[in-house]
């Protein structure tokens, strides 16, 4: 699996990029740091479904072990939508292995910043960002049909690429 990082968010890793890894369409995942009510969260996008994921108050280790970040927030987000769970096993397993890279899909890119507008609105509809918040908001998101999904919306895509992959 592919965790293609903006710029800014590259800078608060310990360590530098992995070197190009073609992991396949279907793990590629885009990931931006985002500053919301003064907290650092981090905003993953899967590229081919725009299914969407956020983590809150990261902090060093959080960022020094993206990965584990990402797979525990993976876990958590499936879970909270209800997925079956053998899709979010295969999920995770198509997750095992994370190498970071660069941003490289100027789509997925621009999409990523039309979804993080959406999402600081949501939250802002909140007033406090407390435990659970971003789940209904990811939540609803997930469910916005999207220009460049041909007005899909990124859960029920993610359900089709998973049974299309051979899970129940």
């Amino acid at each position: 699996m592919i965790l293609h990082c903006t710029a800014k968010l590259l800078k608060e890793l310990p360590y530098p990029p992995d070197p190009p890894y073609d992991g396949g369409a279907v793990a590629n995942w885009h990931a931006n740091l985002l500053i919301i009510q003064r907290r650092k969260c981090v905003f993953f996008v899967h590229d081919l479904t725009l299914f969407s994921l956020l983590t809150v108050d990261v902090e060093s280790p959080g960022f020094a072990d993206l990965g584990e970040t990402f797979t525990q927030t993976l876990f958590e987000t499936l879970d909270a939508e209800e997925i079956h769970p053998d899709q979010i096993q295969r999920m995770l397993d198509w997750s095992r292995v994370v190498h970071i890279g660069k941003a490289s899909n100027p789509s997925v890119i621009s999409a990523m910043n039309n979804m993080t507008q959406v999402l600081q609105r949501l939250l802002s509809e909140a007033e406090a960002l407390h435990p659970g918040t971003e789940y209904e908001a990811i939540a609803r998101l997930n469910r916005w049909p999207h220009k460049m999904l041909n007005f899909a919306n990124p859960k029920d895509l993610l359900l089709e690429l998973l049974s299309a992959q051979g899970t129940a």
